[in-house]
Protein backbone atom coordinates (compact mmCIF):
# COMPACT_ATOMS: atom_id res chain seq x y z
CA UNK A 1 0.00 0.00 0.00
CA UNK A 2 1.65 3.43 -0.71
CA UNK A 3 -0.14 6.76 0.58
CA UNK A 4 -3.53 7.10 0.24
CA UNK A 5 -3.89 5.08 -2.73
CA UNK A 6 -3.79 1.38 -3.00
CA UNK A 7 -1.35 -0.28 -4.80
CA UNK A 8 -2.76 -1.99 -7.48
CA UNK A 9 0.04 -3.30 -9.38
CA UNK A 10 0.86 -2.17 -13.06
CA UNK A 11 -2.19 -0.87 -14.52
CA UNK A 12 -2.52 -0.64 -18.17
CA UNK A 13 -5.74 1.74 -19.08
CA UNK A 14 -6.67 1.77 -23.45
CA UNK A 15 -5.41 4.92 -25.36
CA UNK A 16 -8.95 5.47 -26.13
CA UNK A 17 -9.89 5.93 -22.77
CA UNK A 18 -7.29 8.56 -21.34
CA UNK A 19 -8.14 10.73 -24.73
CA UNK A 20 -11.77 10.96 -24.07
CA UNK A 21 -11.17 11.60 -19.81
CA UNK A 22 -9.21 14.31 -21.24
CA UNK A 23 -11.26 15.72 -24.11
CA UNK A 24 -13.82 15.98 -20.73
CA UNK A 25 -11.45 17.45 -18.25
CA UNK A 26 -10.51 19.80 -20.88
CA UNK A 27 -13.63 20.90 -21.36
CA UNK A 28 -14.47 21.53 -17.68
CA UNK A 29 -11.24 23.75 -18.03
CA UNK A 30 -12.10 26.05 -21.13
CA UNK A 31 -16.23 25.84 -21.36
CA UNK A 32 -16.90 29.34 -20.67
CA UNK A 33 -19.79 27.99 -18.61
CA UNK A 34 -17.88 25.71 -16.59
CA UNK A 35 -14.29 26.92 -16.49
CA UNK A 36 -13.52 30.28 -14.79
CA UNK A 37 -10.95 33.16 -15.76
CA UNK A 38 -9.03 33.53 -12.54
CA UNK A 39 -6.15 36.31 -12.23
CA UNK A 40 -2.96 35.26 -10.71
CA UNK A 41 -1.29 38.31 -8.71
CA UNK A 42 2.37 38.25 -9.04
CA UNK A 43 4.74 40.66 -6.30
CA UNK A 44 4.64 43.75 -7.67
CA UNK A 45 7.94 44.87 -9.89
CA UNK A 46 9.69 48.48 -9.74
CA UNK A 47 9.68 50.82 -12.45
CA UNK A 48 11.55 53.83 -13.29
CA UNK A 49 8.70 56.96 -13.12
CA UNK A 50 8.16 57.79 -16.21
CA UNK A 51 7.48 61.36 -14.88
CA UNK A 52 10.63 62.95 -13.13
CA UNK A 53 14.52 61.77 -13.63
CA UNK A 54 16.21 59.53 -11.15
CA UNK A 55 19.46 59.83 -9.05
CA UNK A 56 21.14 56.85 -10.14
CA UNK A 57 23.33 57.49 -6.91
CA UNK A 58 20.65 57.53 -4.35
CA UNK A 59 18.01 55.46 -6.40
CA UNK A 60 15.32 58.62 -5.85
CA UNK A 61 13.53 61.15 -7.84
CA UNK A 62 15.53 64.41 -8.15
CA UNK A 63 12.39 66.30 -8.59
CA UNK A 64 12.95 67.65 -12.24
CA UNK A 65 10.17 66.82 -14.73
CA UNK A 66 10.72 64.88 -17.40
CA UNK A 67 9.64 66.02 -20.65
CA UNK A 68 6.66 64.13 -22.78
CA UNK A 69 5.66 62.67 -18.61
CA UNK A 70 2.28 62.29 -17.57
CA UNK A 71 1.67 64.79 -14.73
CA UNK A 72 3.79 68.36 -15.69
CA UNK A 73 4.67 69.54 -12.17
CA UNK A 74 7.36 72.67 -11.46
CA UNK A 75 11.18 71.49 -11.02
CA UNK A 76 12.38 70.70 -7.52
CA UNK A 77 9.10 70.17 -6.12
CA UNK A 78 7.67 66.72 -5.03
CA UNK A 79 6.52 64.49 -8.30
CA UNK A 80 3.14 63.78 -7.87
CA UNK A 81 3.49 61.34 -10.13
CA UNK A 82 5.91 58.97 -7.61
CA UNK A 83 5.80 60.98 -4.51
CA UNK A 84 9.54 61.64 -4.97
CA UNK A 85 10.41 57.93 -4.61
CA UNK A 86 11.60 58.05 -8.06
CA UNK A 87 10.31 54.16 -8.65
CA UNK A 88 6.50 52.49 -8.94
CA UNK A 89 5.24 49.61 -7.83
CA UNK A 90 3.53 48.14 -11.02
CA UNK A 91 1.06 45.32 -10.38
CA UNK A 92 1.48 42.23 -12.36
CA UNK A 93 -1.70 40.02 -13.11
CA UNK A 94 -2.20 37.31 -15.40
CA UNK A 95 -4.92 34.97 -16.14
CA UNK A 96 -5.38 31.10 -16.30
CA UNK A 97 -8.78 29.30 -17.04
CA UNK A 98 -9.32 26.85 -13.70
CA UNK A 99 -12.10 24.59 -12.83
CA UNK A 100 -13.42 25.52 -9.59
CA UNK A 101 -14.69 23.79 -6.29
CA UNK A 102 -16.46 26.26 -4.13
CA UNK A 103 -17.99 23.13 -1.74
CA UNK A 104 -16.00 21.18 0.28
CA UNK A 105 -18.63 18.58 -0.55
CA UNK A 106 -17.87 18.48 -4.43
CA UNK A 107 -14.03 18.40 -4.15
CA UNK A 108 -12.60 15.52 -5.72
CA UNK A 109 -12.04 13.07 -3.17
CA UNK A 110 -8.61 11.06 -2.56
CA UNK A 111 -6.29 13.78 -1.71
CA UNK A 112 -5.06 13.79 1.61
CA UNK A 113 -6.32 16.66 2.96
CA UNK A 114 -8.62 18.59 5.58
CA UNK A 115 -10.92 20.87 4.35
CA UNK A 116 -12.46 23.59 5.85
CA UNK A 117 -14.39 26.71 5.72
CA UNK A 118 -13.26 29.01 3.51
CA UNK A 119 -11.26 26.53 1.06
CA UNK A 120 -11.76 26.22 -2.51
CA UNK A 121 -10.45 23.60 -4.48
CA UNK A 122 -8.99 23.94 -8.03
CA UNK A 123 -8.74 22.08 -10.82
CA UNK A 124 -6.01 23.00 -13.74
CA UNK A 125 -3.35 22.32 -16.28
CA UNK A 126 -0.27 20.87 -15.13
CA UNK A 127 1.53 23.90 -17.95
CA UNK A 128 -0.33 26.87 -15.31
CA UNK A 129 1.02 24.98 -12.56
CA UNK A 130 4.50 27.18 -11.77
CA UNK A 131 2.50 30.31 -12.86
CA UNK A 132 0.39 28.92 -9.92
CA UNK A 133 3.06 28.75 -7.43
CA UNK A 134 4.70 32.16 -8.52
CA UNK A 135 1.67 33.89 -7.59
CA UNK A 136 1.03 35.85 -4.35
CA UNK A 137 -2.49 35.29 -4.42
CA UNK A 138 -5.24 33.84 -6.91
CA UNK A 139 -8.44 36.11 -7.40
CA UNK A 140 -11.16 33.58 -8.62
CA UNK A 141 -14.11 34.56 -10.79
CA UNK A 142 -12.16 37.64 -11.94
CA UNK A 143 -14.56 38.51 -14.48
CA UNK A 144 -16.61 39.30 -11.34
CA UNK A 145 -14.83 41.73 -9.60
CA UNK A 146 -16.61 44.67 -9.74
CA UNK A 147 -19.73 42.54 -7.88
CA UNK A 148 -17.51 39.94 -5.70
CA UNK A 149 -13.75 39.77 -5.43
CA UNK A 150 -12.29 35.99 -4.13
CA UNK A 151 -8.79 36.53 -3.09
CA UNK A 152 -7.55 33.11 -2.14
CA UNK A 153 -3.84 31.91 -1.38
CA UNK A 154 -2.56 28.37 -1.92
CA UNK A 155 -2.98 26.05 1.10
CA UNK A 156 -0.91 23.16 1.03
CA UNK A 157 1.33 21.44 -2.08
CA UNK A 158 -0.56 20.73 -5.52
CA UNK A 159 -0.99 17.48 -6.56
CA UNK A 160 -0.99 15.58 -9.93
CA UNK A 161 -4.58 14.77 -11.48
CA UNK A 162 -5.95 12.69 -13.87
CA UNK A 163 -4.51 10.43 -15.98
CA UNK A 164 -1.28 11.02 -18.40
CA UNK A 165 -0.28 13.94 -16.10
CA UNK A 166 -2.16 16.78 -17.72
CA UNK A 167 -3.54 17.88 -14.68
CA UNK A 168 -3.06 19.23 -10.88
CA UNK A 169 -5.33 19.94 -7.81
CA UNK A 170 -4.53 22.24 -5.54
CA UNK A 171 -6.36 23.75 -2.12
CA UNK A 172 -6.90 27.61 -1.80
CA UNK A 173 -7.61 29.03 1.44
CA UNK A 174 -10.00 32.00 0.93
CA UNK A 175 -8.74 35.29 2.36
CA UNK A 176 -10.33 38.58 2.79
Amino acid sequence: MGGVFPDRGNLSLPASLVQEYQWTMDAFIDDTNIGHICSLVYPPRLEECPNCFLDAKTGRSINIYKSGGPAVFPNHTTCPWCNGEGRLRVPVEETIRLRVYYNPKDFIPGLPVEAKDAVVQVIGYLTDLPKLERATEVILDSNLQPLQRIKCVRSGAAAPWGFGQRYFAQLLRVVK
